[in-house]
């Protein structure tokens, strides 16, 4: 089984705007690194938008898996050894920067809060399966705050270890199965940022990919 650190990368941006006394953009920027034998296969949609914020507001934007705006929440679907767990690093923060501004000496870079969120499904989904409604309908949320998650590429009855993989050999193929990672979040408030002013807002989350290793 190769586990070499060769990445697929691709960028998904996540677009908010806020909106008051002037029109401001935000962009949340992903990165996704996948290492072999992890296939990434599928990103819908392609932008993580959060729509309008109003200056100087106490609500935020809120997208919500299976609740609300969940027609906005971003899906990656990944291929991989059925008989492996798969460990996912998230690189994230909880603000958003303008990084544009440049700010007088003794004075805060603006920023706005940003709470970064995730789910997976596994149940064994073939490699053929593109059912979006299915895979939301089978998702697990990670509780906030975790940076660091491992769970089976494919679920096992009650979450019974992994038995040993079967040694690869001449006319073996190893099983693989489709699983989904979803990310969404919430977006403000503004008056609870720092010295927020028009301009855009931006941050990148990395997303690592790899098979769960316990030798």
């Amino acid at each position: 089984m190769k586990l070499s650190r060769s990445y697929i990368p691709f960028l998904l941006l996540a677009i908010l705007g806020l909106v008051g006394h002037s029109a401001v953009a935000q962009v949340i920027s992903f990165k996704t690194l996948a290492s072999d034998p992890i296939s990434i296969q599928q990103v819908y949609p392609l932008d993580l938008e959060f729509g309008g914020l109003v200056l100087n507001s106490s609500d935020p934007k809120v997208i919500q898996l299976n609740g609300e705006n969940d027609d906005r929440v971003v899906v990656i679907a990944f291929d991989a050894p059925a008989a492996y767990d798969v460990n996912v690093y998230i690189n994230s923060v909880d603000f958003l920067e303008n990084l544009d501004y440049i700010p007088a000496q003794g004075e805060s870079v603006p920023s706005i809060p940003f709470q970064f969120r995730v789910a997976y499904a596994n149940p064994g989904f073939p490699l053929s399966h593109t059912d979006l409604i299915a895979a939301r309908n089978a998702a697990v949320e990670v509780p906030a705050g975790f940076n660091t998650l491992t769970f089976p590429v494919s679920k096992r009855a009650g979450g019974l270890p992994a038995p040993p993989p079967t040694p690869e050999h001449v006319g073996y193929s190893v099983p693989m199965s489709r699983a989904y990672l979803f990310f969404y979040g919430v977006a403000g408030p503004t008056n609870a940022g720092t010295n927020v002013v028009a301009g855009l807002y931006q941050t990148e989350v990395v997303i690592e990919l790899q098979l769960a290793n316990y030798d």
